[in-house]
Order: structure tokens, then sequence, then C-alpha cells
């Protein structure tokens, strides 16, 4: 099977029940009007669609496309600053940005913020599988602490759960 396009890419994310004779027709409507980037979709208007798609699915697309060019996301650069300290000011990937953090954290012996506890912790269980036995990054408190958040336990195991029931 060939590798979808960008074009084909973005429209069966926003209209997957598409018909494919119409995705055809879309993908070269979007080729003849020059979209090269995710960007370029914020300048399209609906009826530069409505020769390849319905008033209400042309409608539809644009205000996904354009969501997703407002997306926080979309940022095309990163920084990592440690004790307000600038570390790398150019980081071109997000994910990249993540593991540099998360690396920052261990390496420093840097505690997570007790406001961000829940998501970091989450994070580095679900997402870099870093199940420590004992011990935690959060900042101590003087309240008692359970070894690892409730919340965080519960969204693992309703997470878990949802990828066997779609199995």
């Amino acid at each position: 099977m060939a590798e979808q396009t960008f074009l084909r890419s973005a429209i069966s994310e926003v209209l997957p029940d598409l018909a494919e004779a119409s995705k055809d027709i879309l993908e070269e409507t979007l080729q003849s009007i020059g979209v090269e980037t995710y960007d370029d979709f914020q300048f399209i208007v609906e009826e530069d669609l409505l020769s390849a798609l319905r008033p209400i699915q042309a409608r539809k697309a644009l205000a996904a496309w354009k969501f997703r060019c407002q997306s926080c996301f979309h940022a095309k650069r990163f920084m990592l600053s440690v004790d307000q300290q600038i570390g790398n000011n150019n980081i071109s990937c997000f994910i990249s940005a993540l593991c540099m953090m998360f690396g920052s954290y261990y390496c420093f012996n840097i505690h997570y913020p007790s406001g961000l506890a829940s998501t970091l912790e989450f994070l580095q269980r679900c997402f870099f599988s870093i199940n420590p036995d004992k011990g935690s990054k959060v900042e101590e408190t003087h309240k008692p602490r359970l070894r690892v958040n409730p919340r965080v336990l519960t969204l693992i195991q309703e997470l878990s759960d949802h990828e066997w029931r779609d199995v």
C-alpha cells in the first residue's frame, strides 16, 4: 500500500467517512489552489471547497483545519529552562523537548511541582515507562502521601481497559 500524502491524511482526519472518489477530488482541489502545509489551511475559504464538497462538509473541514492551525502544539521551536536558566533555546520537536524536560528532572534531581505532580507522574509512568518501586519526583509536603497518586492509577487503568475493549 502506498504511503498517504499529506493532503490525503488531512482530509481523512476531518472527513473519515467521505467516499474515496470524493477524497480524490478534494485532494486535487486542494493541490490546485496551492495547499502545501497545514499552515496553508488557514487561508482556505468555503468557496474554494464547494466544487468538491457539499456546504456542510466544507464547513466541517474548514473548522477542523483552522482549529488545528491554532493549536499550541503546532509550534516550530521549543526551549528548555532549568532554574530560570535557558539550557537549550532551539529544540525543533515537541517530543524532544518533552524528553529533555524529563531527563532534566532526573539528571538534576528536581522534584515535580506539586501543582503538576499528577500530570507529570502520569506522563512518567505511561509514556516514559519509568515506574519506580519506591520514591517519587513529587515535592515533599507535610501531608502523608500514597506511593502513586490514586488519580494517576485510575487514569492508567481506564486507558488500559479502553485499549483492551478496542482490540
